[in-house]
C-alpha cells in the first residue's frame, strides 16, 4: 500500500498523485487499485479478471501508436544507469517523452494508453504492486532490467528497475534497445 504515491507533488500542490493498494498472494499482486483524487480516477485489476478504469474495461483500448519510433514515453532519468541516460537524452527511440513523479499513476496510464513506453530504474514494490497488475491485465507487458516478463514478480527484493509497454510488439522492441545501454 502507497497512500501517497507522488509525494512530492502532494506536498507541492502539483496535482499528480494517488493511492494505491494492492493484495499479494503467493509473492505477486491479485488485486490492485489506483485512485487519483484529483481527476476522480479508479484503475482496478484483479488477477485473471481483467483491468478497468471505473468502468471502461482497459484491454477494449488499442494502441495509438504501431511503431516504438512514434510512441509516448514515461521516463524516469534520476535513478538510471548513466550510459542509459545519455543515450536516452542524444538519441531517445521514441516520439515524446514526459515524467509526472507519481510510479503508480504511470503504470495506469500506460494501461489506459496515455503513455506508450515506461522505465524506471528503481522502484519499491509498493509503487509498482497495484500499477503493474493493472497494466498486465489491461494486455500490457512488464520486466525488471535483469528479469524476463514472465519473472518480474519472481525474487524478493524489495525494489527493481522496470520496463513496460502497452503493446507486446513495442515492448519487445522498447526492451531490445534499453538494454543496449544496460
Amino acid at each position: 500500500m502507497d497512500p501517497i504515491d507522488g509525494t512530492t507533488n502532494f506536498i507541492n500542490g502539483i496535482p499528480y498523485f494517488a493511492v494505491s493498494i494492492a493484495y499479494f498472494s503467493a509473492g505477486k499482486s491479485i488485486l490492485g487499485l489506483v485512485f487519483n483524487p484529483i481527476s476522480g480516477e479508479v484503475f482496478t485489476a484483479e488477477e485473471g479478471g481483467g483491468a478497468y478504469l471505473g468502468d471502461q474495461n482497459l484491454s477494449d483500448n488499442a494502441s495509438r501508436h504501431g511503431t516504438l519510433e512514434e510512441c509516448v514515453a514515461s521516463v524516469d532519468f534520476k535513478r538510471l544507469p548513466e550510459a542509459l541516460r545519455t543515450r536516452l537524452v542524444s538519441a531517445p527511440p521514441y516520439a515524446s517523452q514526459r515524467n509526472f513523479g507519481a510510479a503508480s499513476l504511470e503504470w495506469c496510464h500506460v494501461a489506459s494508453g496515455l503513455f506508450d513506453v515506461y522505465v524506471h530504474g528503481n522502484q519499491k514494490v509498493w509503487d509498482y504492486a497495484a500499477g503493474a497488475l493493472i497494466l498486465s491485465e489491461a494486455g500490457g507487458v512488464m520486466s525488471s532490467f535483469s528479469n524476463t516478463k514472465d519473472r518480474f514478480w519472481g525474487g524478493d527484493a524489495l525494489s527493481q528497475p522496470v520496463i513496460a509497454a502497452r503493446d507486446p510488439a513495442i515492448f519487445k522492441d522498447w526492451s531490445n534497445w534499453l538494454h543496449i545501454s544496460l
